[in-house]
């Protein structure tokens, strides 16, 4: 079975357990304090997927990391997990519990990057464009790199939009090139 199926497997599962307890909200939480935790730090990834690592260890390592962090069912849950050995698909089964609900929920994650921090009225109205363009709710998370110059790069899933400076200006060097070797071929 693949990857994505065993992931998909589990996080429907977990989808259930929490409807049926009534806590989707929390577990919902959990899930995202969880994957951002494993995804921000290495050390945890690679004690949670090492082969080497007793599943005591495992155990002991969730119950400290997230223990009073997260609800007794995602701790249940994250137990169970590496209880049944699919601890190489830990990521992967939180990523497609997030995909899934957005899906169910019409939202629609995306990165924007800009040379600025953008202002809270600029960032309303790109918002609003993005969700026109994708008729999904957009959340998004703005990051500052001063190396596009001017404009934002906006990636939604497998789109990018760049609308920066430093992109703008890489067409037209591009574009004054091909003009440069169409002339001389003249």
């Amino acid at each position: 079975m693949s990857d994505f199926s065993v992931s998909t497997r589990y996080a429907k599962a977990l989808w259930e357990l929490a409807e049926a307890e009534k806590s989707f909200e929390q577990v919902a939480r959990d899930v995202d304090f969880t994957l951002n935790t494993f995804r921000d730090s290495r050390d945890l990834r690679n004690v949670i997927t090492s082969p080497i690592i007793s599943t005591d260890k495992k155990l002991k390592v969730i119950d400290t990391i997230f223990g009073g962090k997260i609800s007794a069912t995602g701790i249940k849950f994250l137990k169970f997990i590496i209880l049944k050995n699919r601890e190489e698909v830990f990521g992967d089964i939180l990523k497609r519990f997030a995909e899934i609900r957005d899906e169910e929920f019409g939202i629609l994650r995306v990165e924007v990057t800009a040379a600025y921090d953008m202002p809270p009225e600029q960032r309303k109205q790109l918002e609003a464009k993005l969700s026109d363009y994708s008729g999904k709710k957009i959340e998004a998370v703005y990051k500052k790199d001063e190396n596009i110059i001017g404009g934002f790069l906006v990636r939604m899933k497998d789109t990018v939009i760049d609308a920066s400076v430093k992109n703008q200006l890489e067409l037209l060097r591009k574009s004054l090139r091909e003009e440069k070797v169409n002339f001389n071929l003249n």
